[in-house]
């Protein structure tokens, strides 16, 4: 493995070490939020809306998890990566697509930048 390719591999790695603690964040005020509406009646439809957002937090969480894991873990191979970028693929996807329009626009934007770099390195 080169040198460019190393670097290319840490910077991802910060990458989604930074979009996980961000999505802790985000989960974490948004399960405080939920908890508060909880004890108010007539708010069904924000407790739906919080829940939906905070469902695909998790996904989201998931995917980096899943990206992290191949490509963080020792020294993947070329394959690996590949398989890293095609599940960035089908994620990046879903969100743009609107089925994860509730997730807040810094995460889709940082998750971009995941999916470009691991495209640049993958193809």
């Amino acid at each position: 493995m080169g040198f460019r390719l190393r670097a290319e591999l840490l910077g991802l790695c910060a990458q989604l070490e930074a979009l996980s603690n961000s999505l802790e964040r985000y989960r974490a005020s948004y399960s405080a939020k939920l908890s508060e509406l909880k004890e108010r009646p007539g708010t069904e439809g924000m407790k739906a809306t919080l829940s939906r957002v905070l469902d695909e937090l998790e996904a989201v969480a998931d995917v980096v998890n899943r990206i992290r894991s191949l490509a963080c873990s020792g020294e993947p191979g070329l394959q690996t990566l590949v398989r890293a970028y095609h599940i960035a693929d089908q994620a990046y996807y879903k969100m743009v697509a609107g089925h994860g329009a509730s997730v807040p626009a810094s995460i889709r934007s940082a998750f971009y930048e995941i999916y470009r770099t691991l495209k640049s390195i993958a193809l």
